[in-house]
């Protein structure tokens, strides 16, 4: 139902085209539209001006009332965008006012013509009358008939009529009118309840809205919770007042034995999964939260040996260490230890051998040394220029005390055996060094 606040205007900091959150601020001397009397629901007009100063809409939206309140741009009445006159959407920027305002349309339908239109044979006539907006009392003397409802005389484009079902007699013998009473006509009407019912003597008002002058439409109904059943069994409103308690509403094919609020058997449901033999015991057959409290019951119970009781007692990873053995290596790096081949790796031929004048200074010590049994390195020197080195691996003076460097007369230079004698000659001796 449309509605219009008195003096009620508001700011928006909104952009672009959608719906408009009323989160700025109400101007002094001005109600916000919640204070004007505009409720959550209510469809109202106003006046968009944007913050260039000259580009405005006058537009109808649906009010909600909230932290911030909105307003839905339902229809765009008329606009002036960039001096161009229209319904175009104004985009909005920047910080624009929003003023609820009484328009020409709603001047020309203040005072409605109230229709009462006839009912014939099952049938029910509209007469728009061209308006854009109208209501219509109705009182009904029978049911209104499946394609039983059209319209005349409507108008080119938007109108929204309100029409008033009531009963010819309060109380007495209830008329319904059917969703399938809505299609005839020029145009088929799409309702936004699941039924479209006159149930007792509270009028059941519908509202429909349309934008192409009731070739299509939409309805909304006020209609209450339980208004009209058509099934085999229960087929009167009289039969449904008649179940008071909650033994009408049950039957034998689906009655739950045990009484009121009983508990279903497992047995007696279909389609489940089988449980096997678990699903039978008592709940003392399994073991409480927390029953297993020592090493020993767990490793009976459970098959768990004695040392992996002991590990899942230890209280983190440092302990659990201790408990294998692995000491401080099982948190080393693996750069931290040599390859299985790093020795291997090294033999002469080898890809990575390494030379002996690579290798850095030996101690001052004999664990190399050549001796009679082994293989080995040169003694250290014994240093001076006397001494050679004997075949036990000892440095030694030479026998008579050689190495004087005094001559000592002749020596032997060559000696030739001519038969059974020997020639040989003489040359002065040289400097034993």
């Amino acid at each position: 139902m449309l509605k219009f606040g008195d003096r009620a205007r508001q700011t928006t900091t909104t952009t672009g085209t959608g719906t408009i959150s009323l989160n700025g601020s109400t101007p002094a001397g001005w109600f916000s539209f919640a204070e004007s009397g505009i409720v959550t629901g209510r469809t109202c007009k106003y006046l968009v001006e944007l913050q260039n100063g000259t580009d405005f809409a006058i537009i109808e939206g649906t009010f909600t009332s909230g932290s911030p309140s909105t307003l839905t741009r339902d229809r765009i009445i008329r606009s002036k965008i960039g001096g161009v006159a229209g319904t175009t959407n104004p985009s909005l920027t920047g910080t624009s006012t929003v003023t609820c305002v009484w328009t020409a349309e709603d001047a020309d339908t203040a005072n409605p013509v109230l229709f009462s239109p006839s009912i014939s044979a099952g049938t029910l006539v509209i007469d728009l009358d061209e308006n854009a907006e109208s209501a219509h009392r109705i009182t009904l003397n029978q049911n209104i008939s499946s394609g039983g409802i059209s319209f005349v005389n409507p108008p080119n484009g938007y109108c929204k009529v309100y029409i008033e079902l009531n009963q010819a007699t309060p109380g007495g013998t209830v008329y319904d009118v059917p969703i399938t009473a809505w299609t005839g006509g020029p145009g088929t009407v799409t309702f936004d309840t699941d039924y479209a019912v006159y149930q007792d003597a509270t009028p059941t008002v519908v509202w429909l809205t349309s934008t192409d002058g009731m070739a299509t439409a939409r309805a909304r109904m006020n209609v209450e919770l339980i208004s009209y059943l058509a099934t085999s069994d229960i087929d009167t409103l009289a039969k449904l007042n008649a179940i008071v308690t909650d033994a009408d509403l049950t039957s034998t094919a689906h009655a739950h034995t045990g009484g009121l609020g009983a508990q279903i058997a497992y047995s007696s449901l279909s389609g489940l999964p089988t449980l096997g033999t678990a699903a039978a015991q008592n709940t003392t057959a399994f073991e409480a939260s927390g029953a297993i409290s020592t090493h020993s019951a767990l490793t009976t119970t459970h098959g768990i040996s004695s040392f992996g009781a002991s590990l899942v007692d230890d209280a983190n990873a440092a302990a659990a260490r201790t408990t294998l053995g692995l000491g401080t290596a099982a948190t080393s790096a693996t750069g931290d230890f040599a390859a299985a081949t790093h020795a291997s790796s090294h033999l002469s031929g080898g890809g990575d051998a390494i030379k002996l004048d690579d290798l850095a200074t030996p101690d001052d010590n004999t664990d190399l040394n050549a001796t009679v049994s082994r293989h080995g390195l040169l003694p250290k020197l014994g240093g001076g220029t006397t001494n050679y080195l004997r075949a036990d691996g000892t440095w030694s003076a030479p026998a008579g005390g050689g190495g004087g460097g005094a001559e000592s007369g002749l020596v032997i230079a060559e000696a030739t055996a001519l038969g059974g004698a020997m020639s040989c000659y003489f040359v002065e001796a040289s400097t034993l060094g």
